[in-house]
């Protein structure tokens, strides 16, 4: 046992947790569901003593509730009261009876063993803290309403954690927090700020159709395996700055989804990871101020991705930068963009994204289609040389070498008028058929080289 888990209270030693699982725990592999509707029971009508109005009011309009959950009679609160001491008495037996702790202070769990499979579903909490707890099975909170603050710090999830259509009306804390299995926050509504910094998510996460009224924070969370934020809204700031989506030492795959997810307000993705694939922003509605970070190291070198799909990715990811006037930040990932677009369709469909890129790596270089220039210039005279004497021409007349080299530097350029001026219709005329015909293609070949020439002028000095 390691020195952290030694400090951990066994669970049957916290008064809290005795309440919570007043007629039983969960042993068996299927949930007690009997059982857990006489803790839920137990638990509400204790609760709702320490609730006012207002808040008894808002949990009997909650799906599911019924005002005679937290206000109940006296006699019903005395059982609750005997029944905790018997079963305090059962747990602890060298340990005197505190009675049923105080519903009116934050329920304390902290650094807590829980050995079972916990389950807290359907359950009013007021104010709770599970800091430094560890969970070794799963946990279940399956549409429970968090009234208060909800504190999850540090907490280590062995097992599955279960928050589908759990609602959090006050802030939640999950920092540093570990989940090892399946987590789910299906229809999880967070009304305040919900806070995952530093999070580690290493099973598959579900946030979808979760609502997030108040800011969203996975500020330096990691997700190793697969993340859904599908239908999720996002009505305040969402931040996952410095998150990572996978990493280099998990054995999984991290696919993020946010598929027709609603972002309202700001968002940063500013200096996020993702190590393995582009995120999925299929009819997802992003707002105009999305940040994303256009460094390389911060998106995949290799992905098993959908080429498609990928690039569809990029394309929303550059349609939000152009939106804020980020030239170099678009054409970072409109070069990613057109490599997935090199690997859709056949051959011929490929190809010209293919020339595209080893031309002028996609309109983005300057030197590339320059090198490209001095190369067809460079061939065409060595082509042309044999014509005008080749070799030869070294021994006796070294200087019309030039001859072949200009020639086809006027062909290169001829639009120029190069050409026309310096060697005239008469001498082109009485050339070779095929060095006619190389001429043209050099002709072409120079417009286009010269046309990505420009486009790389243009991306680097942001001539729009």
């Amino acid at each position: 046992m390691t020195s952290a888990m030694s400090d951990l209270t066994p669970a049957n030693e916290n008064p809290w947790y005795v309440l919570m699982t007043l007629y039983g725990e969960q042993d068996g592999d299927e949930v007690d569901r009997d059982l857990h509707d006489k803790n839920r029971a137990a638990w509400n009508a204790w609760m709702g003593q320490g609730m006012s109005s207002a808040d008894r009011m808002t949990a009997a309009d909650l799906d599911g509730f019924e005002l005679s959950d937290v206000w109940v009679s006296s006699d019903r609160l005395d059982n609750i009261r005997a029944r905790f001491s018997h079963v305090w008495a059962e747990r602890n037996s060298e340990s005197p009876d505190p009675g049923p702790p105080n519903p009116q202070e934050m329920a304390d769990l902290s650094k807590t063993s829980f050995e079972h499979k916990v389950v807290l579903s359907e359950m009013l909490i007021d104010r709770i803290r599970f800091t430094g707890s560890t969970f070794h099975e799963s946990v279940s909170f399956w549409r429970s309403v968090f009234l208060g603050k909800a504190l999850f710090n540090s907490v280590t999830f062995s097992g599955d954690a279960i928050f589908k259509r759990a609602t959090f009306d006050g802030t939640v804390w999950f920092e540093r927090a570990r989940f090892n299995g399946i987590v789910t926050f299906k229809s999880a509504t967070f009304y305040g700020t919900a806070r995952f910094y530093l999070a580690a998510f290493h099973g598959p996460t579900h946030f979808i159709v979760a609502t997030f009224d108040g800011s969203a924070r996975f500020r330096s969370a990691t997700f190793y395996d697969d993340v859904s934020f599908d239908s999720a809204s996002f009505q305040e700031f969402a931040y996952f700055v410095k998150t990572r989506f996978g990493a280099s030492e998990a054995s999984t795959t991290c696919m993020p989804s946010f598929v027709d997810s609603q972002f309202d307000r700001p968002t940063s993705f500013r200096e996020a990871v993702f190590h393995d694939c582009y995120p999925d922003f299929s009819g997802a509605v992003l707002h105009e101020l999305t940040q994303f970070t256009a460094k390389p190291q911060n998106w995949p070198v290799r992905t098993a991705q959908d080429p498609e799909d990928a690039k569809t990715a990029c394309a929303a990811i550059r349609h939000a930068l152009a939106q804020q006037s980020l030239p170099e930040e678009e054409h970072f990932f409109f070069r990613r963009e057109m490599k997935f677009a090199r690997q859709i369709g056949g051959f011929w469909q490929r190809l010209p994204y293919r020339l595209f890129g080893v031309f002028s790596n996609y309109g983005h270089s300057i030197a590339r289609p320059l090198l490209w220039l001095i190369i067809l210039w460079f061939a065409g005279g060595l082509a042309y040389a044999p014509h005008f004497g080749g070799i030869a021409l070294l021994q006796t007349n070294p200087v019309r070498l030039i001859e072949p080299f200009s020639f086809s530097l006027a062909s290169q350029f001829q639009f120029l008028g190069f050409q026309r001026i310096y060697f005239g219709p008469e001498y082109v005329q009485a050339l070779p058929i095929w060095i006619q015909g190389l001429a043209g293609v050099q002709t072409i070949s120079g417009v286009m080289l010269l046309f990505l020439l420009g486009l790389g002028l243009r991306a680097r000095f942001r001539l729009r």
